[in-house]
């Protein structure tokens, strides 16, 4: 019955920790950008950045519920995590930086469906950001792990 209590201590802690981030700059965002449209999807002219960086790994937590960012340009840090995103849908303002963590000790993608934006093999600790400029529903996917399903919303 103790092990009971623990294990819901622990998942509460790190359900509090791996709760989604925003902040007005980012260092880990960095500054290369590349970006572009490439000929289908909405007309946007977006920029899209990938850096390495290594993190601790962390345990994924199901159930994530959506989170709605706040109006204005922001940067907003979400987690890859086991087979995941963290959180599996997010409404942002126009503007809006998406940074995504692999936090998993798998290799992920975060690839639109659209093919708007791919951020090519995501090892554990890389990250990929992606400038979310024009409004409209940006669905996305792991294409290692089709089961792997996001969606970003701008609005």
């Amino acid at each position: 019955m103790r092990w009971f209590w623990v294990v819901l201590l622990l998942l509460a802690v790190l359900g509090l920790a791996g709760c989604g981030k925003a902040s007005e700059a980012n260092p880990a965002a960095g500054s290369g950008e590349y970006g572009g449209s490439y000929g289908y999807g909405p007309p946007a002219a977006p920029t899209q950045t990938m850096e390495s960086e290594r993190s601790a790994y962390g345990p994924a937590l199901a159930g994530t519920p959506t989170v709605a960012a706040r109006a204005g340009p922001t940067t907003i840090e979400m987690r890859v995590v086991n087979f995941g995103f963290e959180p599996a849908e997010l409404t942002v303002a126009p503007g809006t930086t998406v940074i995504w963590r692999n936090d998993a000790p798998t290799t992920h993608t975060v690839t639109a469906k659209n093919g708007v934006f791919d951020s090519g093999l995501l090892e554990s600790g890389q990250t990929f950001s992606f400038t979310f400029r024009e409004p409209g529903t940006y669905d996305y996917w792991c294409t290692l792990h089709p089961e792997m399903l996001g969606r970003i919303i701008v609005r």
